[in-house]
């Protein structure tokens, strides 16, 4: 879901015409939340800074107990121990008992600390004309850096 939102907010600079309106849910601005990184969001967002330490670090931790780390993971984005659906949960952690869904995951996150704000910095541009709606969680660390 993070690179979707990545790649709409991306399609609508770069490609103005194909997109008359965006929505995007429960962003967290890359750029502005590393910029503004406190001991409050490192220990809540943890997965930011642990996902982009070189392979195969977070990949072996990960891959050792992916049970472990998914379950503290989502209870942790969620802020609500255990409200992921049964069927829901068994799927994701299907996937990341999968050592390329895990390491897939880890590039992501790289890609997201490194090449991704490299090249915002350098496209970035004045805003456009387009109807856009941002929704962010009161309780998120999202809505702080808009």
């Amino acid at each position: 879901m993070i690179a979707a939102r990545g790649v709409a907010h991306r399609m609508a600079l770069d490609h103005p015409a194909a997109v008359q309106r965006l929505a995007v849910l429960d962003v967290a601005p890359t750029a502005t939340m590393y910029a503004r990184t406190d001991k409050v969001f490192a220990t809540r967002y943890f997965w930011w800074f642990f996902l982009i330490q070189p392979a195969p670090l977070p990949e072996k931790m990960i891959g050792a107990d992916p049970e472990f780390f998914l379950r503290h993971h989502i209870n942790g984005q969620l802020k609500t121990p255990d409200a992921t659906e049964p069927a829901a949960f068994a799927e994701y952690l299907r996937c990341y008992r999968d050592p390329a869904t895990i390491a897939a995951i880890c590039e992501d996150y790289r890609a997201a600390a490194t090449i991704d704000l490299d090249q915002r910095r350098r496209r970035c541009r004045p805003a456009r004309d387009c109807a856009a709606a941002c929704l962010v969680g009161r309780e998120g660390h999202g809505w702080r850096a808009l």
